[in-house]
């Protein structure tokens, strides 16, 4: 579990790898927060939990702008392609005998 003082997007595109109409996006999910104190105790601030894959996605259009492309992760994040399915399976190391 990633645990981070800066709320996470549900999809974080890397465009600095986009070649060929592929693309690393990050994808974070059960994503919650929940108030924390400071070491000295003086004041508080929020800690996101949650958990985080890193994949390779293949993009199933040749998208012209960098919007469109988050667009396209957006509405498919838990519909469609469902990229968060995706995502939460390959995180399973060992699913037993097959």
């Amino acid at each position: 579990m990633t645990q981070s003082n800066i709320e996470p997007n549900p999809i974080v595109p890397d465009f600095g790898t986009l070649k060929h109409g592929t693309l690393d996006i990050l994808v974070n999910w059960n994503i919650t927060s929940e108030q924390k104190q400071t070491e000295m105790g003086d004041s508080t601030y929020t800690q996101w939990n949650y958990e985080s894959v890193r994949l390779k996605w293949i993009l199933p259009f040749p998208y012209s702008t960098q919007s469109d492309i988050i667009e396209y992760l957006d509405d498919n994040y838990d519909t469609g392609e469902c990229i968060l399915d995706w995502a939460k399976a390959s995180k399973i190391n060992n699913v037993g005998e097959l």
